[in-house]
């Protein structure tokens, strides 16, 4: 995670540290205009001192999810509709289910590759703003409850299953919620660093996933060949996309290096 100075957007992986059988799956993206119109916008919407102070104080209060949810503070990117569509290849429509959809912005992007989207979110004012966008959203967890509306074509979990209570729990219900052969895209900062929050506060999570390993290959490797293969998936298509947050008086943006890997049940 970077947080000082420019954004540096890396979009390459060293294959050749990358198993074999996954090296052909790799796809090669990079910056396009969508990145370009969202570093500008997040540049002109860093939060000022003041706005970081309110936000400092509603966190004594609410979680960051839901401060950030009611401030509309930190607009996030992941990848365009075209960046999505090198990913996934030709799609027939469908049903979409994002968990965690937060302000909706990420999954945006994603949704204009189905006929219907559903958003799940566990905090209300995210959920509110998700409405608000148009989309079709509920609020739970589906750890603990099964999502209106299963089985789904594709099930997305954008940033989400690194920063939940449950994520083994999570990657369970997403699969039990797909078509037998719907696709489940998951992305996630590598290395794997795995928090909770309960309220404002952190907490460790419960059952994180296999994912060890200190280099973004590694990790990946890791992560498919521990926890995602066992869970009877198997990878379509992976790539390294930069997850990006937008900043405030202190810092110019966050980046985190994601891994984006889209999967089938096997």
């Amino acid at each position: 995670m970077h947080g000082s100075g420019p954004a540096k957007l890396r979009y390459e992986c060293e294959i050749e540290h990358l198993p074999e059988r996954l090296r052909p799956l790799v796809v090669k993206l990079g910056p396009d205009d969508k990145t370009a119109e969202y570093l500008t916008r997040a540049e002109r919407r860093r939060l000022s001192p003041l706005g970081m102070a309110v936000r400092r104080v509603l966190g004594y209060y609410l979680s960051d999810f839901d401060v950030d949810g009611l401030l509309n503070t930190y607009p996030t990117h992941l990848a365009s509709e075209a960046q999505w569509r090198q990913l996934l290849g030709r799609t027939d429509g469908g049903r979409l289910l994002d968990v965690g959809g937060g302000s909706g912005a990420v999954t945006a992007e994603l949704a204009r590759l189905f006929d219907e989207i559903h958003v799940t979110e566990t905090a209300r004012v995210l959920t509110w703003r998700l409405k608000r966008r148009g989309f079709v959203a509920h609020l739970g967890d589906i750890a603990d409850v099964p999502p209106p509306g299963a089985p789904y074509d594709a099930i997305s979990l954008l940033n989400v299953i690194d920063r939940c209570r449950r994520p083994s729990a999570l990657l369970r219900a997403a699969i039990d919620a797909l078509h037998p052969d719907g696709r489940l895209i998951v992305a996630i900062p590598m290395p794997y660093a795995p928090v909770a929050y309960d309220g404002p506060y952190v907490v460790e999570p419960i059952a994180p996933l296999i994912c060890a390993g200190n280099t973004w290959e590694a990790a990946v490797t890791s992560l498919v060949e521990q926890s995602l293969e066992p869970a009877g998936l198997a990878v379509e298509a992976l790539a390294r996309v930069p997850y990006l947050a937008g900043g405030d008086a202190e810092r110019y943006m966050l980046v985190y290096d994601d891994a984006v890997i889209v999967c089938r049940r096997a």
